[in-house]
């Protein structure tokens, strides 16, 4: 069935409720929760990983021993497309439920092994063995978590509040780099340097393992939003539901579609690195930047999932993207020739603001795009193969081409390109289904 079917379908049902039901309010609480958790246990890492690097990895230099630390941060990377793939197909042939409850057991049992592991001068090369086996069994649940989290929030709540229910999504990894920004402040401002390598790095993990169990409870109580009766009997029939030659091309729209994520990349992650390295900011300005971003970039999320409810999907996914690629160069511009804390934390603060306002509905216009029956599949591997091309190489595109035109500015340049990108393909995609849902009422 195509997609702009099942949009019609669902556009046509009478007596829609509009407001939230309990059920509903849970369900989006059960979503926001894991992805909750999963930004978080991968800024954590990130943020300590220096710590981390000298608990698993002394034997090398503090360089080489960095680059094993980020390389094992990176590997959760690999396993995203698998557990997309075979997780997402499991969620739409036995339902979005069960798979959410196995990623929230697999992401707590990972986390609470980074958290407890011995380091390596206490059973040694076992100790990086394990830890990277719970970086690949946490990418390999956050691969499956995406879809199935977005669909239940998705199906969950009324058609006319899709866009408020969806949006707690992304927003979610805000709220993230608001905690982990703070937890790791308190650390610093609290313990010693040496407490901090010995133990303190455990600290933040260990935090994290505390909405577990409240993830673990909720995802087991709440309404299975899949019609295990439409469902797909085998793997093969859904496969083929999802390649065939109507939804391939859409496949690979909404991969280019999600190219637009690779600015959350340079926003929320590589603009710390700019602050202390280009701009020669102090480490206490550079270091509100994820709690600045992840303030501002939670408002705009909600706020953007309201105004699509309120005035549509085209707006809110438009015009702030053609904002951000006109005010793009202008707010670098301003940075670099200010060169102060203030200036730069504004500034990044309005481009978070227009690129979260859209940005936290993608998942909602990737799952409408598919039928719901190879939704969960569709949604998980677009997301985790446009992520893993476009956002893994974030850091290292912006470096490199900082580095090879010498101007700070340049960085904008990427900004425009990927929001450029992804409006293109958005447009694209709508244009499609819009067809579709029309030829299909007539």
């Amino acid at each position: 069935m195509r997609a702009a079917d099942v949009a019609a379908r669902e556009v046509a049902v009478e007596a829609s409720p509009k407001r939230f039901s309990m059920m509903a309010i849970k369900t989006v609480v059960a979503g926001a929760l894991g992805e909750g958790l999963e930004i978080y246990d991968f800024l954590v890492f990130s943020f300590f990983a220096v710590y981390i690097s000298r608990a698993f990895f002394p034997q090398q230099g503090p360089t080489q021993s960095l680059l094993l630390t980020v390389a094992t941060l990176g590997l959760g990377f690999v396993t995203r497309p698998l557990g997309a793939f075979y997780l997402g197909m499991y969620a739409d042939r036995f339902g979005r439920k069960r798979v959410l409850t196995l990623t929230m057991w697999l992401m707590g049992g990972a986390t609470a092994a980074i958290a407890l592991l011995p380091s390596y001068d206490q059973i040694g090369v076992t100790a990086q063995i394990c830890l990277v086996a719970a970086r690949l069994v946490q990418g390999f649940a956050s691969g499956g978590e995406v879809g199935s989290a977005a669909l239940l929030m998705m199906e969950a709540a009324p058609l006319e509040r899709r866009g408020i229910a969806m949006s707690w999504q992304v927003t979610s990894h805000s709220l993230s780099y608001i905690a982990s920004g703070i937890v790791g402040s308190l650390l610093a401002w609290l313990l010693t340097r040496e407490q901090m390598f010995e133990w303190g790095w455990r600290v933040p993990f260990g935090l994290g393992l505390l909405i577990v169990p409240a993830g673990i409870y909720i995802r087991t109580n709440i309404d299975e939003t899949l019609d295990t009766r439409r469902a797909a009997r085998s793997q093969g029939e859904l496969v083929m539901g999802l390649l065939n030659r109507r939804q391939l091309p859409m496949i690979l729209l909404t991969v280019i579609f999600i190219g637009g994520v690779a600015v959350n990349q340079y926003l929320f992650t590589y603009m710390t690195t700019f602050a202390l390295v280009t701009l020669k900011l102090p480490p206490s300005i550079a270091m509100l930047a994820p709690i600045c971003i992840g303030i501002f970039g939670a408002v705009a999320g909600i706020l953007g999932g309201l105004c699509a409810d309120r005035f549509g999907r085209l707006a809110i996914n438009v015009l702030p993207r053609i904002l951000l690629i006109v005010l793009a160069l202008p707010a670098l511009s301003v940075i670099v020739a200010a060169g102060t804390g203030w200036v730069f934390l504004t500034a990044i603060s309005v481009l978070t603001v227009l690129h979260m306002a859209c940005t936290a509905l993608l998942n909602m216009v990737v799952a409408e795009a598919f039928a719901p029956t190879v939704r969960a599949m569709a949604v998980s591997t677009t997301y985790a193969v446009g992520l893993a091309i476009f956002g893994g190489s974030a850091q290292f595109v912006a470096t490199s081409v900082v580095a090879y035109t010498g101007d700070p500015r340049s960085i904008a340049g990427i900004f425009a390109l990927a929001t450029a990108m992804s409006l293109l393909m958005f447009l694209r995609i709508h244009r499609q289904t819009t067809v579709g849902v029309r030829s299909s009422s007539n």
